[in-house]
């Protein structure tokens, strides 16, 4: 079953053209999105945010669908998972803009991926391996369908796994010091 990234249009009480789209679960969060965005560069309150009088309206023909997270995937752990949906230039809503990882060639992480058939090294290079002596490692369809099922629906999605991992990390470096 594919997931469905929601898209939005909005439309300013004084403006005849609809804009977007804004990617949401719901019409509240498309509200909350553009809020920001324009706060940002607006120095606007809420309560004037409100005031602009901003119509939204769901746009169907915009949605864009995502796979469902790969089966492998839960066998694969999550270093794994990162280093693959970096391959395939994260997880947010530009992911798959990019299909390879340049690192040493005999890095071990990589291969161990490589021999699981979700990365091979580029074969434009004699032997796989750049004068450098280290490696693009390309992503092959199985690594892209893996890393596609990684997408988040939401970028806001993205902001909480990153707060998530930074707070893992500080709880992991704060038990190290005890």
């Amino acid at each position: 079953m594919t997931r469905i990234r929601k898209a939005y249009t909005y439309q300013m009480l004084d403006d005849c053209q609809r804009k977007g789209p804004i990617y949401a679960p719901d019409t509240v969060s498309a509200r909350s999105q553009l809020y920001s965005r324009l706060a940002d560069c607006w120095s606007i309150t809420f309560r004037g945010f409100l005031g602009l009088g901003i119509s939204y309206a769901r746009e169907p023909a915009w949605d864009v669908a995502l796979p469902d997270r790969h089966p492998l995937a839960s066998e694969l752990s999550q270093h794994d998972l990162s280093v693959i949906s970096h391959a395939y230039g994260g997880t947010g809503p530009k992911a798959g803009w990019r299909d390879h990882f340049f690192t040493a060639a005999d890095d071990q992480q990589l291969c161990r991926l490589a021999d699981a058939g979700l990365f091979e090294r580029d074969p434009l290079l004699d032997g796989g391996i750049h004068p450098s002596g280290s490696a693009y490692f390309i992503l092959t369809d199985l690594g892209r369908a893996v890393a596609a099922g990684e997408q988040s629906l939401y970028e806001f999605d993205v902001e909480i796994r990153h707060a998530e991992r930074l707070k893992r990390k500080a709880a992991k470096r704060k038990a190290e010091a005890a």
